[in-house]
C-alpha cells in the first residue's frame, strides 16, 4: 500500500463513478468484505448494506436505482 495516497477521497471516487456507470445495466450489486478491510467504513459511508456475514468476511449490497 501507498500509505500517503490514503485519505485524499481517491477509492470513493473511483468507486462512485463505478456505481454510476454500473447503474446503466443494472439495479444492484453486491460484494464480499473482509472484515478487517479498512475499505468497510467506505462501503458503509456510500450506502452499501450488511446482508450476511461469515467469520472472516461480510456480503453487502447497494440498490443502484431509487
Amino acid at each position: 500500500m501507498l500509505p500517503e495516497y490514503r485519505g485524499k477521497g481517491i477509492g470513493t471516487t473511483l468507486l462512485m463513478h463505478l456505481l454510476q456507470a454500473a447503474s446503466v445495466e443494472y439495479k444492484s450489486v453486491s460484494l464480499s468484505v473482509s472484515l478487517d478491510n479498512p475499505a468497510l467504513r467506505l462501503y458503509e459511508r456510500i450506502g452499501f448494506q450488511r446482508l450476511d456475514a461469515s467469520d472472516t468476511s461480510i456480503t453487502m449490497f447497494k440498490s443502484l436505482r431509487a
